[in-house]
C-alpha cells in the first residue's frame, strides 16, 4: 500500500533532547513521515542526536541522513537545505520543530534571555524557513510546518506569581516566541502561497515528555489535567496525524493556519 508521503522529501529541524529515544516532535514526526514513504533529512545542534533518529529510521528501510544545524545561523540553515536537496534532490516538506522547551530557564526574567529565546523559537524558525522556501518557490511546491504551542495564547498563573514575589514583569520569554511563531506563520503563508507553498502550524497543549517533566512541577501537571476537556496529558505522538495530514495532499487548499492539538484545553478557556 502507498504511503501518504511516497516520494516526498521532508526536513526535520530538530529532534531534541538526550535519552528520549526519538521520542519528541521531531524525532517522532521524522519517523512517521519516514513510514509513509518519505526520505528524511534531520538536522540538530547534536549532530549525535539527528545520527540516532537517523539510524532508527534506516533500520526500517527507509532512507534519512543527518546533519549538524544551527538554526540561528543563516549560513547553517543554507547548508541543511542543500544537503537536502544535493542529497535528495527536493524539499518537499519542512517540519520546523526546533525550539527550547527542555532547556528553558523559568528563573531568568531577564530581557537578555528573551531575546536568546525569541532568537531560537522564533528567529530561527524564521531563517530555516527562508532557506526552505527559496528551494519551494523555484519548485513552484512545498509545504512548511512550523511547531507552535499553546503557550501564545494561555496566561499561565505564574506569571502573576512571578511578579508578585519580584516587584517586576516576567518576560513571558517561551510564549511571546509563540506568538512570534504564529504570526510568522501567517505572513509566510499569505506570502508563499502564489508560489504554490503551504504555510501551517501545529500548537500542540502540555505533552507528558521529559522537557515537560523537567519544567512543570506534578502539581502544575496535574492542574493542567483539570484544565483539559479529555482530562488527560497528551503524549507527543498525539500529535503526528496532524502533522501528517499537513504534509500530505489532503490538506493543499490549507495555509496560514495554526492547528490547535491540546485536548481541548484552550477551548474551554
Amino acid at each position: 500500500m502507498a504511503g501518504r508521503l511516497d516520494g516526498k522529501v521532508v526536513a526535520v529541524t530538530e529532534v531534541g533532547e538526550e535519552g528520549t529515544e526519538g521520542r519528541t516532535y521531531g524525532g517522532l514526526w521524522a519517523q512517521a513521515a519516514a513510514r509513509e514513504g518519505a526520505r528524511i533529512v534531520i538536522g540538530d545542534r547534536e549532530l549525535s542526536r539527528a545520527a540516532s533518529v537517523a539510524e532508527r529510521i534506516g533500520a526500517t528501510g527507509r532512507e534519512a541522513v543527518a546533519v549538524a544545524l544551527d538554526v540561528t545561523s543563516e549560513e547553517s540553515a543554507a547548508a541543511f537545505a542543500e544537503t537536502a536537496i544535493a542529497r535528495f534532490g527536493a524539499i518537499d516538506v519542512l517540519l520546523n520543530t526546533a525550539h527550547l522547551w527542555f532547556d528553558v530557564r523559568r528563573d531568568d526574567q531577564s530581557a537578555t534571555y528573551l531575546r536568546q529565546v525569541i532568537d531560537y523559537n522564533g528567529i530561527g524558525m524564521w531563517i530555516v524557513g527562508s532557506a526552505a522556501a527559496a528551494h519551494m518557490m523555484r519548485r513552484g511546491r512545498g509545504k512548511i510546518i512550523n511547531l507552535s504551542s499553546i503557550g501564545a495564547w494561555v496566561q499561565s498563573p505564574r506569571y502573576a506569581e512571578i511578579a508578585g514575589a519580584t516587584g517586576k514583569l516576567p518576560n513571558f520569554a517561551y510564549a511571546l516566541s509563540k506568538v512570534f511563531d504564529n504570526g510568522l506563520t501567517r505572513f509566510m503563508a499569505g506570502t508563499l502561497g502564489r508560489f504554490g507553498v503551504t504555510v501551517n502550524a501545529i500548537a500542540p497543549g502540555i505533552v507528558l515528555s521529559e522537557g515537560t517533566v523537567r519544567q512543570l512541577t506534578a502539581a502544575e501537571r496535574a492542574a493542567w489535567v483539570e484544565r483539559n476537556a479529555l482530562r488527560r496529558i497528551l503524549d507527543v505522538g498525539d500529535t503526528v496525524g496532524a502533522m501528517l495530514f499537513l504534509a500530505s495532499a489532503d490538506s493543499d487548499a490549507m495555509t496560514g493556519q495554526v492547528l490547535v492539538v491540546d485536548g481541548g484545553h484552550v477551548m474551554l478557556g
